[in-house]
């Protein structure tokens, strides 16, 4: 065993607690800083989530959450959410929609677009391709209701089908994404759907 006189031994004594709490001040510190990076990481996802839903318009969001309804079959509730984007947005739709046509602009073209510029004229055109669209998916959700409806219903819901798409047919600027990577025409498309309407003579 090895001996130490008393004021060395107080010596490595003092040494040793400065060692211990130069330990526990870096423990701390390395704590603080995973602390700080798990927050600032925390915050960073949040923001872009944040960023990210700010991208998509309330009128884009409703309508392809009526879009969603309507393939799930749910066509009630496709109903009531595309009302939805139409009570919003309606006004600002018309709006635009007269505005082209009193300055003889040009109709927008359906399928792929491959020029940028026409193809951001018509994505700036929301209120209006969605309010569009929503009369759209209301005749096809009325369509399919009257499809499955008892004789005392059928007619009710072809009527509502009727008006619907009358609606949508009124918006020629309008025009509809498809995820697949062209632009419709949801106003031609519901005239081909009221010509499917007429009684075959």
């Amino acid at each position: 065993m090895q001996l130490f006189p008393a004021h060395t031994a107080k010596s490595i004594t003092t040494k040793q607690n400065n060692m211990k709490q130069l330990l526990s001040n870096k423990t701390t510190y390395m704590y603080s800083v995973c602390l700080v990076a798990i927050g600032i990481l925390t915050n960073w996802n949040n923001a872009c989530a944040q960023d990210t839903n700010k991208d998509i318009s309330d009128n884009a969001r409703i309508t392809s959450q009526a879009f969603d309804t309507l393939k799930a079959e749910q066509y009630e509730g496709a109903i009531r959410k595309a009302d939805e984007c139409i009570r919003l947005f309606r006004h600002d739709a018309d709006d635009m929609q007269n505005q082209l046509r009193t300055n003889n602009a040009a109709i927008p073209p359906v399928g792929k677009v491959t020029d940028q510029g026409e193809s951001e004229k018509i994505l700036n055109r929301g209120p209006l391709n969605d309010v569009a669209s929503c009369y759209f998916i209301q005749g096809e959700a009325n369509a399919k209701l009257a499809a499955k409806a008892d004789s005392a219903q059928k007619g009710q819901y072809l009527a509502k089908a009727r008006a619907a798409y009358e609606a949508a047919a009124r918006y020629t600027y309008a025009r509809t994404w498809d995820t697949r990577g062209w632009f419709w025409s949801p106003a031609k498309t519901a005239n081909q759907r009221l010509e499917d309407m007429e009684p075959s003579r």
